[in-house]
């Protein structure tokens, strides 16, 4: 099967540290010892929560995950509580399971920066979990934000059949996309979750060429993509016109590559119409040449 990415017009052309502080509220779910397997909770439920207290929510609340013991198959924490502003999320540990992936859900992230700390909002997976994190909540950034990986587990972002899943509103406000790890934005089967909207840009600043960060939402943001390096991964193909885009897997505004590679995914052709500015050597295509060819329009 070959695989082609067709292109509209060309134009010429550190990690994040995540510290706790006085406002770190901890998910632990229900029960106390050994958790429950698979451990699920909902946030209103002060049972669910380090102390036995139901948090507050504000700019300097910090989200802690942190599982070490224990033998639970996964981790699902449900946000009932509507729209919740807090100032990062952080998986710290995750290795009390075989397969303890962490799932967050319901709701939205409104992500907002503590101005007593000169803190911006953060997502964290950090180093040390081994597992899938993945966000099925929607975001909303109130001030330009950082996600990192450093752990070996996937982080995803709107992997749930659910519509709407991972949605992100960017507003003016940039994202900054770092570390060592794989990312995942949306479904393979669902151009509707994790759409990507708003005028800012998204930063993609992987350290490792193994890096791969993969966009499958139907995306709207018109602030454009920059990615440097690991590979970045065509999900969903454009629509509209070359130099008009009215959505796609980089959004409206431009893509700039200045290293890394750019490949489709292997099941099936994709189009992108942004303008593209290249300002470093790049690596158009899959790996296994011999298996997939791309062409350019």
């Amino acid at each position: 099967m070959n695989t082609r990415i067709l292109f509209g017009r060309i134009l010429p052309v550190a990690l994040l540290t995540w510290s706790a502080s006085a406002a770190t509220v901890t998910f632990t779910g229900p029960g106390t010892g050994t958790p429950t397997n698979p451990l699920t909770g909902v946030f209103n439920d002060a049972a669910n929560w380090a102390g036995d207290a139901l948090p507050t929510f504000n700019e300097t609340t910090d989200l802690s995950f942190n599982f070490t013991a224990g033998a639970q198959t996964a981790v699902t924490a449900t946000n009932d509580l509507g729209t919740i502003s807090l100032n990062s999320v952080a998986v710290l540990n995750n290795r009390g399971g075989t397969t303890a992936a962490i799932t967050l859900t319901g709701g939205t992230l409104n992500l907002v920066q503590d101005t007593g700390a000169s803190q911006l909002p953060s997502i964290a997976n950090l180093a040390g979990s081994t597992q899938v994190f993945a966000i099925n909540s929607a975001i909303t950034l109130g001030a330009s934000t950082t996600f990192t990986n450093a752990g070996t587990g996937q982080f995803q972002v709107g992997n749930s059949a659910t519509a709407g899943a991972g949605n992100i509103d960017l507003g003016a406000n940039s994202l900054t996309v770092n570390g060592s790890g794989t990312y995942q934005f949306g479904a393979s089967a669902g151009a509707d979750r994790a759409v990507i909207t708003g005028t800012g840009g998204i930063t993609v600043n992987v350290t490792t060429a193994a890096s791969t960060i993969a966009f499958f939402g139907a995306s709207t943001f018109s602030g454009g993509l920059t990615h440097t390096a690991g590979t970045l991964v065509v999900g969903v193909s454009s629509t509209g016109a070359a130099g008009a885009v009215t959505n796609g897997a980089f959004g409206t505004g431009m893509l700039t590559i200045n290293g890394g590679q750019l490949r489709a995914t292997s099941n099936g052709n994709r189009t992108v119409l942004n303008d593209v500015t290249i300002g470093g050597d790049f690596t158009l295509g899959h790996s296994d040449a011999a298996a997939k060819s791309l062409r350019k329009r």
